[in-house]
């Protein structure tokens, strides 16, 4: 059994091999995503409590089509995702949470990095190509990196879309540089203090901005829904 805080945890409710149980608390985030392999399982719950399964932390593999078999994704409403959103980076997915939340769908979305630079390219087309084996609703959320309204896209990103395009993998990419250029100023003062600044669409994070990325999730925590609604962030989550 699994319950989800507020706070963006998870608690994992097991039976040790003494028959009593316990209840762990981990960080609700793809980082610490556990893969649960249940051995001849078609239940993984019935699999770990009869200890029947190895546990290891997401970061161990960069193979998302085998992490996704591992999980027994297919799609099914029943085990409640049904849609795989290939994002950014792992600091982007708790924060996100935060947005999806507002649509009533974190509970729909299974969120994968994309590890920026490593799979963000042109050369990933095997990797796309398994996960459209996949019975599933798959697209991509990416930064755009611009720093100008205008500007293009860098290549390797570009490359990226094209390829997703070509494949028939769809997706969105943002119109402001990234994902921390949507968090309010005032979402940012009320959680980093009042030296702290948002950032404009394009602007780079500097000396005001000297929160560690991991930590942009509790600037999310801090907005409402009518903070992205209206922008390209909130249309995308809204018809995700």
């Amino acid at each position: 059994m699994s319950l989800r805080f507020r706070d963006g945890f998870t608690a994992l409710l097991g039976i040790n091999n003494s028959g009593k149980s316990s209840l762990l608390r981990i960080p609700y985030e793809i980082r610490s995503l556990l893969q649960i392999m249940a051995n001849n399982q078609n239940n993984w719950g019935d699999a770990l409590i009869r200890g029947n399964s190895t546990i290891r932390p997401y970061d161990g593999t960069r193979d998302v089509v085998t992490l996704l078999g591992q999980l027994s994704f297919d799609g099914r409403p029943d085990l409640g995702y049904s849609k795989v959103l290939l994002v950014e980076g792992k600091t982007e997915l708790r924060a996100l949470m935060e947005f999806l939340r507002f649509y009533k769908k974190e509970h729909q979305v299974l969120m994968i990095p994309l590890h920026g630079t490593d799979m963000i390219n042109g050369d990933v087309e095997h990797e796309l190509a398994s996960l459209l084996r996949i019975d599933g609703d798959v697209q991509y959320l990416i930064d755009s990196e611009r720093d100008s309204e205008n500007a293009p896209l860098g290549k390797s990103r570009q490359a990226f879309v094209d390829l997703c395009h070509r494949l028939g993998v769809s997706g969105h990419v943002l119109k402001r540089r990234a994902l921390e250029n949507y968090f309010t100023d005032a979402a940012v003062k009320l959680e980093f203090g009042s030296v702290a600044a948002g950032l404009g669409p394009y602007d780079k994070k500097g000396a005001a901005q000297n929160w560690p990325k991991a930590n942009n999730w509790r600037a999310a925590v801090q907005m409402s829904k009518s903070d992205i609604d209206g922008t390209d962030l909130g249309e995308f989550l809204e018809r995700l």
